[in-house]
């Protein structure tokens, strides 16, 4: 450990701040609640499902639309949004890279 040097410059940020911007209002009509995951997994099927513990973020979406600010690990590559309505139908899910900290529904 006595050779071990970090330069005062060295800033290490494990966590990154993300905004996700959702119009959805053309997908979805009435009540409606949004949640992001940071894992999930792909079943035989071919449907994604969330690992639920994994959820960075939630809120009610407005007119099929929401403005969320969350934060995420860094090594975090993609999340999973998945819009449930209150119609009894399954959520509308989508992928959405974490490579920008602005993202897009």
């Amino acid at each position: 450990m006595e050779d071990l040097s970090i330069p005062d410059s060295f800033d290490y940020q494990p966590i990154e701040e993300y905004s996700l911007t959702i119009d959805a209002s053309s997908d979805v009509s009435g009540r409606a609640f949004v949640t992001v995951y940071t894992e999930f997994e792909e079943l035989a099927s071919g449907e994604v499902e969330p690992k639920y513990e994994s959820k960075v973020a939630s809120q009610a979406l407005t007119s099929g639309k929401a403005k969320l600010s969350f934060n995420a690990a860094e090594h975090v590559g993609t999340f999973l949004v998945e819009i449930w309505t209150y119609d009894g139908n399954d959520p509308v899910k989508k992928q959405i890279s974490a490579s920008s900290s602005t993202l897009t529904w």
